[in-house]
């Protein structure tokens, strides 16, 4: 019940800097830390927004997370897509593995992804939000396949 109401509560409070997008797919994004027993973990809102008029299939469970630091600041990633080998094999992953979602003109998937976090991130500073699927998996399923970055400010208690 408590995630039911947290969820909730994250997706009433989408309030993105700025919006990137390009003529099909645009991306909202929000993140906020929490604190509990000095471990801290970022939590990542993602809207896709179909902008098109035709169905586009989008991937809701990245299966790659990061979160690095670099010359323009705090950036995530998340990835659909990450090659595994098994036995020396390239493993082709289920579609299902990802929760697809197939949407029509004009609808939204949303996607949330936390991430234990050591690095020091200060109240409303600026992060990047990035949504990649892989070209190999995009081009086998038949799904778009694009990055698409956000850029919004974190919330720290």
């Amino acid at each position: 019940m408590r995630k039911l109401i947290l969820n909730s509560l994250f997706a009433l409070t989408f309030l993105p800097i700025s919006i990137f997008a390009n003529d099909d797919l645009s991306i909202k994004a929000r993140a906020f830390v929490t604190s509990k027993d000095d471990i801290s973990t970022l939590r990542i809102g993602i809207v896709l927004i179909n902008n098109s008029d035709k169905e586009i299939t989008v991937l809701t469970k990245p299966d790659g997370r990061a979160l690095t630091r670099d010359a323009r600041g705090l950036l995530t990633q998340a990835t659909m897509g990450s090659e595994m080998k098994v036995l020396g094999h390239k493993i082709t992953p289920s579609l299902d593995l990802f929760e697809p979602v197939t949407l029509r003109p004009n609808e939204a998937a949303f996607i949330a992804y936390n991430m234990a976090s050591s690095q020091e991130i200060e109240d409303q500073e600026e992060i990047r939000v990035r949504y990649s699927i892989q070209d190999e998996l995009a081009e086998r399923y038949n799904l778009w396949g694009e990055t698409l970055t956000a850029v919004t400010t974190v919330a720290v208690p």
